[in-house]
């Protein structure tokens, strides 16, 4: 479901995107919930399923950064300090990486 979240974001889809987000927690909240209930709950689940949820919300607030009217998104290259962002002369970030959204979509 990231991909679609993160394609639905950089298409200005929100209202989708809103949706996918809250059905992705909803569906996660049920998987757990059913886990536990029924004794099904495994090592590997509750290893994976952090895991999964972190991911989602790293994409999205990455897809959110990203320079969607250039249809790119913004990588995770630049590190901030602590008097701000480290820009150099011409206006660029220095070790921010820029490629296109369908990278990650594959």
């Amino acid at each position: 479901m990231v991909p679609v979240v993160v394609w639905a974001i950089a298409q200005r889809q929100m209202q989708i995107a809103f949706l996918l987000f809250l059905a992705a927690g909803v569906s996660d909240a049920v998987d757990g919930f059913l886990a536990k209930r029924f004794g099904m709950a495994s090592e590997l689940g509750a290893h994976l399923d952090p895991l999964a949820d972190k991911a989602l919300i790293v994409d999205v607030v990455k897809a959110s950064l990203a320079d969607i009217k250039e249809g790119s998104y913004i990588g995770s290259g630049a590190v901030p300090q602590a008097d701000g962002w480290p820009v150099s002369e011409n206006g660029e970030l220095p070790g921010v990486e820029i490629f296109p959204v369908s990278r990650w979509m594959l």
